[in-house]
């Protein structure tokens, strides 16, 4: 019952981070907009997933998506690893337990988005940018798309189901989390260098000859 919840959930909010951020892309494009253009949804979800590869193999970013989502899950487990089971007919990451808030919170998110240009840089001194890790790394749009609206709709799944997480902590955590989601998918379409990461014109900078200045 609770895996069926989080697929329709997990739909259900992804499909809302795809049309919100497709409505502001838009808005900043044009001032009118046509009925057809804004409630198109069966054009407007399969055109962003699309996109949301960006400048990557679809095949790759398809991967960090279902990396991202697995990430998600293995996060919420391991807090039910740590939390005490109070309740015999609840899970154990389903639990009220402070381990349980900390996994399943926007913090994992926010500590990954701030390490991962040191993570790409570590790859792309150890392989170049024809590596497999660093293109594994490179996918990160679809990735922490993944990881973050598998996260809300965890948390929305255990509130849901088992009543036991307080709402006061579900509400504010998945509005975080799909805001951030839609901010990472919105890069694709308006990317820039994050903190830390080597540009390629850096990388592909000519050297000096002696007579130049």
């Amino acid at each position: 019952m609770e895996i069926i919840v989080w697929v329709i959930l997990f739909s259900i909010l992804m499909g809302v981070v795809l049309v919100v951020q497709y409505w502001a892309d838009l808005m900043r494009q044009k001032e009118s907009y046509t009925r057809e253009e804004l409630l198109d949804f069966i054009r407007i979800i399969p055109d962003r997933l699309q996109k949301l590869a960006g400048k990557d193999d679809l095949a790759m970013a398809i991967a960090a998506l279902a990396a991202g989502i697995v990430a998600a899950w293995l996060l919420t487990l391991l807090g039910g690893l740590f939390s005490e089971n109070v309740v015999a007919d609840v899970p154990d990451h389903a639990e009220a337990g402070v381990p349980n808030y900390f996994f399943q919170s926007a913090l994992f998110v926010f500590v990954l988005h701030i390490a991962w240009p040191s993570f790409k840089d570590f790859a792309l001194d150890r392989g170049g940018e024809e590596g497999m890790l660093f293109k594994i790394l490179s996918a990160e749009l679809p990735f922490f798309v993944g990881l973050s609206v598998t996260i809300a709709s965890i948390n929305l799944t255990c509130w849901g189901v088992f009543h036991e997480m307080t709402f006061l902590f579900v509400l504010p955590d998945m509005l975080i989390l799909l805001v951030y989601a839609g901010y990472r998918i919105d890069q694709v379409e308006h990317p820039h260098d994050g903190p830390g990461r080597k540009s390629g014109n850096a990388l592909k900078r000519r050297p000096l000859e002696n007579d130049e200045f």
